[in-house]
């Protein structure tokens, strides 16, 4: 597949990475620890939220969807500038305020690994 650049896509309001921790517990039920994955084993995963907005906007997110939905993209991390290869978790979900006036817009967003 090709690598697509995120170029098209508005930079959304907030960028949150999902918890990926595991617990881990005995065999009689009681929590023993919690641990974080690898990331070189358990690819990250981000929410993107645009929040209220433009109905513009959120047609090109739709339409970033749409045009890539089963390739992979080049997404900077927030913070850290950290470049990652991503791909979609699934059509972003838009809720409309008026036909002009998104009230939020969240898409899923899944770090693609080398080995995939």
């Amino acid at each position: 597949m090709a690598s697509t650049h995120a170029d098209l896509l508005p930079r959304p309001a907030a960028v949150t990475l999902r918890d990926v921790s595991v617990m881990r517990q005995s065999g009689h039920g009681a929590i023993m620890q919690t641990v974080r994955p690898d990331a070189a084993l358990k690819p990250r995963s981000w929410q993107l939220d645009w929040g209220i907005t433009s109905g513009a906007v959120a047609d090109a997110v739709l339409r970033h969807f749409d045009d890539h939905r089963l390739e992979t993209w080049t997404f900077k991390v927030p913070r850290t500038g950290e470049l990652v290869t991503v791909r979609w978790m699934g059509c972003p979900q838009v809720r409309w305020r008026t036909s002009q006036v998104a009230e939020s817009i969240t898409g899923q967003i899944m770090e693609t690994l080398a080995h995939e």
